[in-house]
């Protein structure tokens, strides 16, 4: 069973319903590929409602595609966490597990 390590969870005003494990952006929506990430929510949340976002830990996120450990990772236009070889503002964090395709729960040290 994959865990999380939660140090520092930050709340924002969500704009739009959200789901937990998926990847929000600095505004309070949704990440898409070209949004700077946040962190990852951490509970399937109304739109303007208080939105938890985990900023700083371990958390578990859902995979837009194949993912290697070690990779990092940024959102993909599902708000999913996919590889990247660029080092910047759009990353997430690192791949702590692989995953074969989408829709299954990794661990990402966020950055």
């Amino acid at each position: 069973m994959k865990t999380q390590i939660t140090l520092l969870i930050f709340s924002i005003i969500a704009l739009v319903d959200s789901t937990k494990n998926l990847i929000a952006n600095v505004a309070g929506g949704l990440c898409n590929a070209t949004d700077v990430p946040l962190g990852v929510i951490d509970a399937d949340t109304n739109a303007s409602e208080t939105m938890p976002v985990m900023t700083n830990g371990i958390a578990l996120v859902y995979s837009g595609a194949s993912v290697t450990i070690g990779d990092l990772v940024k959102a993909d236009a599902n708000s999913k966490a996919i590889s990247t070889t660029t080092n910047d503002k759009l990353v997430v964090g690192k791949a702590l597990d692989a995953s074969t395709g989408a829709d299954e729960l990794i661990r990402v040290l966020l950055k």
